[in-house]
């Protein structure tokens, strides 16, 4: 019998070559906009400080949104790349291919406690050598592999009943990026009791400890700074249908309110929509946190009017560990959709670069229909299915957080 606690070697020989392959990729290539935007945003922090600062802060034009956990990280690989003499570009992505690579792991020991040897190494390596995984880690040039690896440990440590755990993982990952507060009301709902919700809430106020400076200095600056951030109505998934359709002229009078229904209300639908699914989470026990979680973020890949590539990461994790079709199109269409944005806006210079415009490619835009289609078949998948699938690896008794 195998020991659950040792996972095959050959795990870490799929994790090896999936660094290698991540080094490399980063040692040639800078990545997108958002790089070269970090790497401003962490000169004006380093030379002029951030508290007191949030709504002055801009690099080409764009506001820095981001929370004081990231601009730190960004400004101490500035100076490791100053102390070190390599481009900040290969750094900054340093601890964001460790997280990503840090994800496979995770996944690789889960899928080992539950169905043994092969079905570890299928898993991690489905996570090790998605591509879109390979192209938001190691190419884009942005702190989402690192928030979302917080946010996944949250949901993994909450189904193994370690709940002051996940509230410290889930605060945590808001000091990188603050999109997965939208698996809070899920996790919280899965406590069982009033004592667990109490060590859940303590764990998390206790990682969004380094807010509080930035949060007191300038309370509206900051909000409007990051929750007010409206990200941009790239044309991918719901928008890219509605611009599709707008574009021909016998439908264009119908199809022009409901484009602006959507961007004036879609983030609403979205947050009622996890609302809702936290509630059912909570009164039908049919899915487990990890499944509820993955729930949250592909709701917000499918509804919400706002949309960047490197989004594309939040439901990976989560959809792997499933082992689903669904989950294998996704990973692929969506690899097959920023390696389509990334190559139509390279400047053709070396290291790779890659400075979007405005929109995506047709081709583009097709392909990403389809990823987004794929994941409304995961989202549906895990709708209609009738029974819990917990993990061997979770409390007997459910709910989890005892």
């Amino acid at each position: 019998m195998e020991s659950v606690s040792k996972p095959p070697r050959a795990l870490w020989t799929v994790l090896g070559a999936g660094l290698v392959l991540r080094l490399g990729i980063a040692a040639v290539s800078l990545g997108s906009d958002d790089i070269h935007i970090w790497e401003r945003f962490a000169f004006i922090v380093d030379t002029g400080g951030l508290l007191g600062r949030y709504g002055e802060i801009k690099a080409y034009g764009f506001p820095m949104n981001h929370p004081p956990g990231a601009v730190g990280l960004a400004v101490l690989m500035r100076d490791l790349a100053y102390w070190s003499g390599l481009p900040f570009a290969f750094v900054f992505k340093l601890p964001i291919i460790t997280a990503d690579l840090a994800i496979a792991l995770l996944l690789g020991r889960l899928a080992f406690r539950d169905h043994g040897r092969r079905a570890s190494l299928v898993v991690a390596s489905a996570y090790t050598f998605s591509p879109v995984a390979i192209l938001i880690s190691a190419y884009h040039g942005n702190t989402d592999c690192l928030s979302v690896s917080l946010a996944f440990a949250s949901a993994v440590l909450l189904t193994r009943g370690r709940v002051g755990a996940s509230g410290f993982a889930l605060g945590a990952a808001l000091n990188i990026k603050l999109i997965p507060i939208l698996i809070l009301p899920v996790l919280f709902l899965q406590c069982r009791n009033f004592a667990s919700m109490g060590r859940f809430a303590l764990g998390f106020g206790c990682a969004l400890l380094p807010f509080l400076p930035f949060v007191a200095a300038q309370p509206m600056a900051f909000y409007s700074a990051t929750l007010g951030y409206d990200s941009e109505p790239n044309p991918w998934g719901l928008n890219a249908i509605l611009l599709g359709a707008h574009s021909i002229p016998d439908v264009r009078a119908w199809v022009a309110p409901a484009i602006q229904s959507y961007r004036a209300y879609g983030t609403e639908l979205m947050l009622f929509l996890v609302g809702l699914l936290a509630l059912t989470g909570r009164i039908r026990w049919r899915w487990t946190p990890i499944e509820l979680s993955g729930a949250c973020m592909g709701l917000f890949l499918a509804v919400a009017p706002g949309f960047g590539v490197q989004y594309l990461i939040y439901v990976l994790p989560f959809m792997v560990l499933g082992q689903s079709r669904a989950s294998f199109g996704y990973s692929i269409l969506a690899g097959a959709f920023a390696l389509i944005v990334y190559s139509n806006y390279w400047t053709g210079t070396y290291p790779l670069d890659s400075r979007f415009d405005a929109g995506f490619p047709l081709e583009a835009q097709l392909v990403g229909v389809m990823a987004w289609v794929a994941l409304l078949a995961w989202l549906w998948h895990l709708a209609r299915r009738k029974t819990s699938t917990a993990p061997s690896f979770a409390p007997k008794q459910m709910p989890y957080a005892d």
